[in-house]
């Protein structure tokens, strides 16, 4: 999980970009758009309610999000049947082949 914690020094940014290919500009973003007060939740409620459509692009549109969205993506382009086993068997959860 991506934490930084504190005044963000250069060796902890140094590290987080090494490890996750993240800019210091993107953890910095991310800073301020999980600050409670900035961050734009998902509408809750009736899809169809004046205001809801216009809440969730809002929230869609938040740059953590976008970056979520595009990760998630890698990720998903990335993951194997092998990877899928591996975490299975270290989580200790049954394997099946097949």
């Amino acid at each position: 999980m991506l934490q930084i914690t504190g005044d963000g020094s250069s060796e902890e940014y140094a590290e987080v970009e090494q490890q996750y290919g993240v800019t210091r500009e993107e953890i910095d973003q991310w800073r301020h758009e999980f600050r409670p007060w900035n961050y734009e939740f998902p509408p809750t409620g009736d899809p169809g309610s004046p205001g809801y459509q216009e809440q969730m692009q809002e929230y869609l549109d938040q740059g953590v999000e976008v970056d979520a969205r595009e990760r998630e993506d890698e990720f998903a382009d990335e993951f194997t049947i092998e990877d899928l086993q591996q975490a299975q068997r270290d989580a200790g959860v049954p394997v099946r082949q097949g």
